[in-house]
Formats: structure tokens, sequence, C-alpha cells
């Protein structure tokens, strides 16, 4: 009965490691991860100490096409003045100026980023799971990319906004144009301002009017360019661009029939997130970000953190030992409390039989008198 109840009794034990290594606090966390406590010599931990970011953006941001050789290139091989007004190449070099304006945005505002991100601090009071530790900085990136790409987009747009609405003209004629009205070309009129139409849409729209970008070639053959877009400003109609084009080297031979210098075509499986029909505003969303690696040290997040200790305690029931020990501790307090009491026993007895004889003598000597 008393090994039964020994055995049903659960005790606590508690436990102390002193500078345990990462390893071995990854031990402890799979095996007591309700009662693991391990304090850090740090409360908060930069994430530069322990977090290494590598970025890939889109591959135009590495490519010939925002090099200032290639936007020299087809700026000089066009005769602006010979090209009708509709005709895309006119503004190419342009477009491409624009591109990579993007790219060196995208980087600088990585660039900001990054640097936040590597100076904020893990709130760390306790030594906390690799599990724990990975999507902390993960969750924490995340938010600093998205607070990056609202403010980009809330930059580009508001610049979109003023010069709409300020109705600014621009240098290449694009919204607005200068002409004579015929009844005006033989008087000392000024010229006037007309918006550009485009497909009974007028600039004066705020939101511009976006259409397919075209372009005549040696036959006067109005030719569409895949992916381009022209619009009244050249900004809008590039963030409404794909660059397609620029993965065929038919359609690139079509659009730079005299190019004079080498070009390689961007590579559509070098794209790890965006497509190849993918436009200019969906690039801009991500930071025209590709691809990113994120390489989280826990080994170097424990070296940070560097607890002196780790405590930890867990239930069990008692062992056999324990219970063999009761058990033997039991009776071995018995047998002293028997060596304790056994003289006043033992008293108490022969008093009780010495009285027990001599009632018995009494008894057997009245009778015997009654006789005689």
């Amino acid at each position: 009965m008393i090994a039964i109840f020994s055995a049903c009794i659960v005790r606590t034990v508690e436990k102390i490691e002193y500078v345990p290594s990462h390893i071995k606090f990854s031990q402890l966390v799979r095996n007591y991860p309700s009662t693991l406590h391990c304090p850090c010599s740090k409360f908060g931990i930069t994430y530069d100490t322990f977090v290494t970011i590598q970025v890939n953006f889109h591959q135009v941001c590495s490519s010939q096409f925002i090099q200032q050789t290639w936007i020299d290139s087809i700026f000089n091989q066009q005769n602006m003045l010979s090209l009708s007004s509709d005709d895309f190449r006119r503004t190419l070099s342009f477009f491409w100026q624009v591109i990579a304006g993007f790219c060196m945005m995208s980087n600088r505002t990585w660039i900001d980023t990054v640097t936040s991100f590597d100076a904020s601090r893990i709130l760390s009071p306790r030594a906390i799971a690799e599990e724990v530790v990975r999507n902390q900085v993960q969750a924490d990136l995340n938010n600093y990319i998205i607070l990056a790409q609202a403010t980009f987009a809330r930059s580009l747009l508001a610049i979109r906004r003023t010069t709409s609405a300020n109705q600014i003209i621009s240098a290449l004629a694009t919204n607005f144009y200068l002409h004579y009205l015929p009844t005006d070309l033989d008087s000392s009129e000024s010229p006037k301002m007309s918006p550009r139409i485009f497909n009974n849409c007028s600039c004066l729209n705020i939101a511009g009017c976006p259409h397919p970008a075209t372009f005549n070639d040696n036959y006067n053959h109005i030719v569409t360019i895949p992916g381009l877009i022209d619009d009244c400003l050249i900004i809008d109609g590039t963030l409404s661009s794909t660059l397609e084009c620029y993965y065929n080297q038919t359609c690139l031979s079509l659009l730079h029939p005299s190019l004079t210098i080498d070009v390689e075509l961007l590579i559509n499986t070098s794209n790890k997130y965006f497509m190849v029909n993918s436009t200019m505003q969906m690039l801009l969303d991500k930071i025209m970000i590709d691809e990113m690696i994120s390489d989280i040290r826990f080994d170097l997040y424990y070296s940070q953190c560097n607890p002196t200790y780790c405590s930890y305690s867990y239930t069990r029931r008692l062992d056999v030992l324990f219970i063999i020990t009761t058990i033997i501790g039991i009776f071995g307090g018995l047998s002293f409390a028997l060596r304790f009491i056994s003289p006043f026993i033992a008293a108490i007895v022969l008093r009780w039989k010495n009285r027990r004889v001599l009632e018995d003598n009494v008894e057997h000597v009245m009778p015997t008198q009654q006789h005689q």
C-alpha cells in the first residue's frame, strides 16, 4: 500500500545550466519549452549583428538599357525632326532615362530601408527559440519593406498628380504643342498652346490618354510596339508599359533597326518574381526588388544575448529508488518508535499479567478457607 501511494506522488525538479552553448540551449528549448528561462545580458540586440540581407533588383536595373551609352545611342540614331509626333521612337531615349531613374530611386530607397532595419533592435530580455527569432526578423523586415513601398508610391503619386494638375508642359510636346491658327499665319499673333488629342482623349484630362505605342516603318506602315504605352507624359506612359519587346530579338530589331552597339536582351528565366509582361508600375510597387535573400544567424544572435545561465523545471513521478528509500524510511521510523515505546508496553503488559495472577491466587484461597 505504501509503495502504491509513493508511486503516485508527482514532484517538481528544478535545474540550472550555467553558460549553455547555443546548441545546448536549442536542446533545452525542445525538451522544456514552457519552463525554460535564460536571461540575456543585453535587453535589445540590433539586427545588423546577426542578420544579412541581399536583394536582387529586376534585371533591367543591371542591364545595358539603363546605361548612358545605350540612351545616347538611341537618341542619336533618331532624327527627331523627321519623325511624326505620334512616332514613339522620338521619346525612346527619354523612356529609358525614366527607367534608369526608377532603378536609381529604388536602390536608394532600399539602402535607406535596410539601414533603418539594421539599426533597429529585437527586444530580447531572455533568449528565445531559433524559430521565434526567425519569424520575428521576417515580420519586422516585411514591415519595413511595406512602409518603404508605401512611402515610395506616395511620393511618386504626388509628383504625377502635381505635374498633371498644374498642366506642366512637356519639353517634348507630348501633352501640349504650339501652333498657329490658319487665320493667324500672316499676322503677328502669338502661337497658340493646345492639348494633344489621342483617340478623342484630350491631354487636359488629369488621368492622361494612354494608348498603344506605335511608329512608322520604312514603308510608312504604322507598327504597334508590344507592351509599350504612349501617354501625355512620358512618366505615365512608362509606368503603364512592359519591357516584353526587349526580351525578344525580332521586336528589338524592328524597333531599333540601325543600332550602332551590341546589346544583350533581357532574359525571361532571370526573373524570380516578375513576369515578362509585368508593367513598370508593378515593378515599382515592389521597389523593383525581384528577389530578397535573408541570412539569419541564430548563433550570432545567441552570442549577443549571451545568457550566463538557464533555469528550467520539470515534473516526474517518484522513481524506484525513491520509493524503496521511502519504504525503508517508513519502516525504519516504525522500528525507532517501537524501540522507544516497547519498554512502556512491556511494563504495562507485565503489570496487567501480575495483577491477573494475583487475582487468580485470591480466588483460589477464598474457597479453601470456607471449606475448612
